[in-house]
């Protein structure tokens, strides 16, 4: 009988504990009770280009988290139009700091987003950017506290549709004359761009730009090109082609052109030789006639004026820095400043990529974009997943840069890097730079770009001596805008490093100087379905003893009749 009493007991506290931590678990996960904890609960959009993805059984749920009082919703979106969230109005957030901004982290190829909300049950105004168009558009959002509540908002909400009463159709206002559009003429300067000097140093005569770059306008154009240039008297005249036939006007050096012959819209316009300039062109190819704003870039070797040094020269590379030992990069100095950094791909049929490296102040030739990535320096912010990161910066005395490091650099945690105003991403490329990480190579860069950050390759464990790998310190020293050091200063710094740590992914305690972003936040929440599995395993160990005991005791007693 003691027995039996023990066994009962024992299941008794078994099934009272896995119900305990089923409980918990669900109360975490399901039912809001106003505690700190994780929730599912139901919610809806505007449904207006802004759509909640729905789980199997078609609902639309968000993960809620509570902590200290304060809320956070995570959800993800059907679409990938929108690249950044913010709770308030359009216009506040045009207004606001970017670090204010909420990026999305891809999970499961959907965009989600993790966002503070002031309260449930009410409906709240979201400002979300649009990738293509760059503009904020409004839409709604709100989260129910219960699937109760939610059934009981809507009723209401249909109760009050119902009651309101029925409108009447507007009568069309009466249509007024249009207004005639002002005269535009070639002395109102209202009219056109602001004046160049168009004069340069080249003879009378016609000639081919070494270099024309363009940029600008809303991505629906082609091209534009510069067919010829023509010097009458001492001043520059750019006969430039758009790929469209639906550019009727140009305004250019503060006067406005009409368009030369038919097919597609040519102009002939005063530049100013070897910076930029920028234009205006007028299309028909939207509901009404539309000014479209460009910048042009007419290069000829020698056809600045001796005071016109402005640009960096994309056609000649001014000067070389010496690279000793190392194959896999080259840097070159322009005159104002400006380094080009060229890294070669690990498949030598791809070639290199280009980085045009621009201090503060400088202004770079319209379309260069277009040719290479452009790294604005000195780099003072840098995500990296590069090991070697941190030890040439720890090398260099890199003060004042704050380095981010995530190991886990597929996937990187976006939020972030948004809110440290991050300029630049490093990318380890031994490990990722490979012809068949190709497309995972492309998706990370094309995250990255749609912040508007660029993304070097550190190639340096590529190298094949360590007097190479080390010679990277000079691409580190060029991307913090420091002066190169020497070959000397090298050999010096890289005394005492081990590279075979750092090819068999180890980094000396001394080098981890850069912050650690792993998020180990949500590891402690997800430990309780081992907890459960634990403790089942206990108590069934439990009750198989004591049924193994009362068998015992069972027969004892038996063969004692």
């Amino acid at each position: 009988m003691k027995s039996i009493k023990m066994f009962a007991i024992s299941f008794i506290l078994f099934i009272t504990l896995m119900l305990s931590q089923v409980g918990l678990a669900y109360a975490q996960t399901d039912l809001f009770s106003n505690e700190d904890g994780e929730y599912v609960l139901p919610a809806d959009t505007d449904n207006r280009m802004f759509y909640l993805v729905q789980d199997e059984a078609g609902n639309k749920n968000v993960k809620l988290k509570v902590e200290n009082g304060v809320m956070k919703v995570t959800f993800a979106l059907t679409g990938t139009g929108y690249d950044y969230l913010r709770l308030g109005t359009a216009e506040e957030a045009v207004a606001a700091d970017s670090s204010e901004y909420i990026s999305y982290e891809e999970i499961d190829g959907k965009y989600t987003y993790t966002i503070e909300i002031p309260e449930l049950d009410k409906e709240l105004t979201l400002a979300a950017h649009a990738v293509k168009s760059g503009n904020w558009y409004e839409h709604k959002l709100i989260v129910y506290s219960s699937e109760e509540k939610k059934n009981e908002i809507e009723k209401e909400k249909k109760e009050e549709q119902a009651q309101e009463p029925e409108k009447k159709p507007e009568q069309e206002p009466e249509k007024k004359p249009e207004k005639e559009p002002e005269k535009e003429t070639s002395d109102n300067p209202s009219s056109g761009t602001v004046r160049v000097d168009s004069s340069t140093s080249l003879k009378d005569g016609t000639y081919s730009c070494d270099t024309f770059g363009w940029s600008g306008g809303t991505g629906r154009l082609a091209y534009i090109k510069c067919n010829k240039i023509t010097v009458k008297g001492g001043q520059a005249y750019a006969e430039i082609e758009f790929s469209s036939t639906s550019y009727d006007k140009v305004k250019a050096s503060g006067n406005t052109y009409e368009k030369n012959g038919s097919g597609n819209s040519r102009f002939i316009i005063p530049v100013e030789m070897n910076v930029n300039n920028t234009i205006s062109g007028r299309t028909s190819a939207m509901s009404s006639p539309h000014w479209v704003t460009y910048t042009i870039y007419p290069y000829i070797e020698g056809a600045e004026k001796t005071s016109a040094k402005k640009d960096v020269k994309t056609s000649s590379k001014e000067k070389e820095i010496e690279v000793t030992h190392a194959k896999l990069f080259k840097i070159y100095e322009y005159e104002n400043g400006s380094r080009l950094l060229e890294i070669k791909q690990e498949n030598e049929k791809n070639g290199v990529i280009k980085y045009l490296l621009v201090p503060e102040g400088v202004e770079i030739p319209a379309g260069s974009e277009k040719e290479m990535n452009i790294v604005h320096i000195p780099c003072q912010s840098i995500w990296t997943g590069a090991k070697t990161t941190a030890l040439f910066m720890d090398k260099l005395d890199a003060e004042g840069v704050k380095s981010i490091f995530e190991e886990n650099y597929v996937t990187p945690d976006f939020k972030s890097i948004v809110l440290n105003e991050t300029k630049l991403a490093i990318l380890p490329a031994g490990s990722i730079w490979g012809e068949d990480k190709q497309e995972e190579l492309e998706t990370i860069k094309t995250r990255f770009s749609t912040l508007g950050i660029p993304v070097i390759a550190d190639r340096s464990m590529d190298e094949e001596t360590d007097e190479a790998k080390a010679e990277w310190m000079k691409v580190y020293a060029a991307l913090l805008g420091m002066e190169i050091p020497s070959d000397e200063v090298i050999s010096e710094m890289s005394e005492g490093i081990s590279w075979d740590d750092y090819a068999a992914g180890k980094v000396p305690a001394e080098t981890e100087g850069a912050e650690d972003t792993q998020n180990t936040a949500d590891k402690g929440s997800a430990k309780w379905p081992v907890y459960i599995v634990i403790l089942a395993a206990a108590g069934l160990a439990a009750v198989y003893a004591t049924v193994k005991k009362v068998k015992k005791n069972k027969r004892k007693s038996d063969g004692e009749k």
